[in-house]
């Protein structure tokens, strides 16, 4: 379990700590006496159906704690999954019939406390303070979480504008935006000063009832500050006045005031920035001790400007620039120690756009502080009215988004803005800036760095980046190849000029050599890694498959990738042959420029007329990937098509999503083979012996290899060079069938994969 705030530091239980912890929960009622039972006119009690329960279990987050009994959401998500057939169904049954049990408050007494307990962890703050952490069990999590969806919506309006908290999205940044106006609004009178009074949360009123109900008055969250410019002694005589009932309120300066962690005041706004950036700068010190894959999936999707989204939707951070390059900077000098890349200012550019534009994710703060806040302004402005409907003018758009807005115009060139029925999406504001910087880049762009844009921004090109690094499945790159990856799509460094020692030809600094060498030691692991993907994916949808199988050939020898021996389609085996095409090429880089993914549609092109022969009898489909991850129509397609087989017989939605990632994932991976040597070799002779064995060569439909497995074979490479294009690995020419021992993956280590 991660901390809840990176501040905030686990404490070992003690006697001091458990009383602490005490007196923090509340007391026991007064009054313990049950209310009378349901009257036959109430309304029955809810109850719910299998399919409502498995949607809340498959809606709760996989990575969610366990309570007591040690039971995580994502264990109930596998005992559900359609593998276990009919166990899964009576579990869903029994968990169907205990959550309306506890739903009509039927729980046997005996079973109450394993039930309602949870287990409790204290967290230390960063003023002294504690905080206490309790995790309940899933078994009363669902319930309560049905419970709650079912009434969010009837409730919500019954209680709103007063209480924001309960069935409001965005009820948080309502607030927010409405003592804000509040503030800034004009004060009718001068003699009576209008006071703003902070309260604790959980208080609505300082009756006797609060005792009763085991509450208590926490005065160090309550505070008052005068609003209005109105003379000292009305000032004085209202905040007495408060304090006639709260005694130790506290008062502060109005521009020091926040609400729900958000300033309220202009002036407060460099202070804020400053807060965040003390706050990315300490998790970015941490990500430097993580390995190189993993420190940048923590700084693209955690570290960095997900961490300060709520801030930058409910305060104008856009104001302060100066501070929020600050923060960019903090995160821009994180990427670099951690990638080992040098990140110019051009580089930065592109670095910081999203994903699907091309970039890496690595979001700058500057560049979304204002789409988050127009966004969240949009979207408040309901609830503003509601509210205050005076706050607003009789145009109904508050002057500080008008400012936001010109100023958005400004910043991006443009007098475009997204369509009034898009104009509370964060992502519809964010895609306007971005693209303006991405196409400010590409039409300066020379021939090479069009290409590289402009495959960039391809779907799935980014996969690699947003899979999780976890290698027991495949999935964790080691150092050079996350350097070389992020340097290849940046269009960075790569190395210094030199000539190639395999083939002798000369090596820029961009690295793209390396790409399409014809003896180049990653082509044929590559080629092997592809394979293994779309092997295993296939097996996972249930048919069984074989690499390159014997007797099978297109009229000249060559025998395709792989074929299933089952059918596939429309009673047809499906057979395959990959590729993996270079972007940057010389004999195809014009068309790359001009269009994304031509490498990769000329291959498959290709492969269909040198497989024509073999099509009337099986399902032949073309796989085709450039070295800078875009796909092409056929792959796309038939990857889809895999992932959804596979969705069909597992349930999970996000198959083909898993599938995209590994097939990112081994087009990237650069490790090169280790030079060969008296006890390399020795390893590899046993190796090639066990990879001969029948053991070896079974279908793994669940399990994806290994880093160490999925790395380079440890047999020594064959550098003849490939006939065909030599910008592809694989020469579309396939494989010779000569019925030698297949390789690590099925793939047969010669100058022809």
């Amino acid at each position: 379990m991660l901390p809840y705030s990176p501040s905030d530091t686990f404490v070992d239980p003690s006697a001091e700590v458990i009383a602490a912890l005490r007196l923090k929960h509340p007391l026991a009622p007064l009054d313990q006496s049950l209310p009378p039972p349901p009257a036959d006119s109430d309304p029955p009690p809810l109850t719910v159906t299998e399919e409502q329960v498995r949607a809340a279990i498959f809606s709760m987050p996989p990575g969610s704690s366990a309570g007591l009994d040690g039971i995580r959401p994502l264990h109930l998500r596998q005992l559900l999954s359609r593998e276990t057939a009919e166990s899964g169904r009576r579990l869903l049954s029994s968990l169907t019939a205990l959550t309306n049990l506890v739903l009509r408050g039927l729980v046997p007494e005996c079973g109450r406390d394993a039930l309602f307990g949870a287990s409790l962890c204290a967290l230390r703050k960063k003023d002294g303070g504690l905080r206490p952490i309790a995790v309940g069990s899933v078994f009363r999590r669902l319930p309560g979480r049905i419970a709650a969806r079912h009434i969010a919506d009837i409730i919500g309006p019954e209680i709103r504008p007063t209480q924001l908290g309960v069935g409001t999205p965005l009820g948080c940044e309502a607030a927010v935006h409405a003592v804000r106006e509040f503030i800034n609004s004009d004060s009718t009178s001068s003699d009576t000063p209008r006071v703003m009074v902070k309260i604790d949360s959980d208080l609505h009123s300082l009756t006797k009832a609060l005792t009763e109900l085991g509450l208590q008055l926490n005065p160090a969250k309550c505070e008052v500050a005068i609003i209005d410019a109105a003379p000292q002694l009305a000032q004085n005589a209202a905040v007495d006045s408060i304090r006639s009932v709260l005694p130790e309120i506290t008062e502060i300066p109005l521009h020091s005031v926040t609400l729900l962690g958000a300033p309220l005041q202009d002036a407060s706004l460099t202070a804020a920035a400053n807060g965040a950036a003390e706050l990315i700068g300490r998790l970015c010190t941490r990500l430097t001790h993580l390995d190189r894959h993993t420190g940048l999936f923590f700084l693209v999707h955690y570290a960095s400007a997900p961490r300060l989204q709520y801030l930058l939707r409910s305060a104008p951070l856009y104001k302060v620039v100066p501070a929020l390059k600050l923060v960019d900077e903090l995160v821009r000098e994180t990427l670099v120690d951690i990638t080992n890349v040098n990140i110019n200012d051009q580089l930065w550019e592109q670095a910081k756009l999203p994903f699907r534009l091309g970039g890496l994710g690595v979001r700058s703060v500057e560049d979304l502080a204002l789409p988050c806040y127009i966004s969240s302004l949009h979207a408040a402005l309901p609830l503003l009215r509601s509210i205050s409907p005076g706050l607003l003018p009789a145009s109904g758009v508050p002057p500080t988004l008008q400012t936001a807005i010109h100023r958005f115009s400004e910043v991006t060139g443009t007098e475009q803005l997204p369509p009034a029925s898009a104009v509370s999406s964060q992502r519809a504001w964010d895609t306007l800036s971005a693209t303006a910087i991405r196409d400010k880049m590409v039409n300066s762009a020379n021939q090479l760095h069009r290409a590289r844009l402009v495959a960039a921004s391809q779907p799935h090109t980014a996969a690699w980046l947003q899979a999780v690094p976890v290698p027991s499945l495949g999935l964790h790159l080691d150092e050079e190849s996350v350097r070389v990856a992020v340097a290849l799509r940046l269009g960075a460094t790569v190395c210094e000029q030199h000539r190639c020692r395999l083939c002798g030809r000369q090596v820029d600094q961009l690295g793209h050599h390396g790409l399409s060498c014809v003896k180049s030691a990653g082509r044929l692991p590559r080629h092997a890694q592809l394979n293994d993907v779309v092997r295993r994916g296939v097996a996972s949808a249930g048919i069984p498959s074989i690499l390159e199988p014997v007797g099978l050939d297109r009229g000249d020898g060559k025998r395709p990738d792989g074929l299933t021996l089952f059918p596939y389609s429309g009673g047809m085996c499906l057979t395959w042959d990959d590729t993996c095409a270079d972007t940057f090429a010389d004999t195809v880089l014009i068309q790359t420029a001009l269009e994304p993914g031509a490498a990769a549609r000329a291959a498959e092109d290709r492969k269909r007329r040198h497989y024509s022969e073999i099509s009337s009898r099986f399902k032949f489909v073309p796989i085709a990937v450039e070295t800078s991850g875009v796909l092409g129509p056929a792959t796309s397609k038939f990857i889809r098509e895999l992932g959804q087989l596979i969705t069909t017989r597992t349930g999970e939605r996000r198959e083909t999503e898993w599938l995209l990632q590994r097939l990112s994932i081994a087009v990237v991976r650069t490790r090169p083979s280790p030079p060969p040597s008296a006890t390399t070799g020795r390893a590899s002779a046993k190796q090639t012996a066990r990879q001969a064995s029948p053991e070896f060569l079974a279908d793994e439909p669940l399990a994806l290899p290994s880093e160490e497995a999925s790395a380079t074979p440890n047999t020594r490479l064959s550098h003849h060079s490939l006939p065909g294009n030599p910008s592809e690995d694989g020469g579309g020419t396939g494989s010779e069938s000569d019925g030698r021992p297949l390789g690590l993956t099925g793939l047969r280590n010669t100058g022809n994969t």
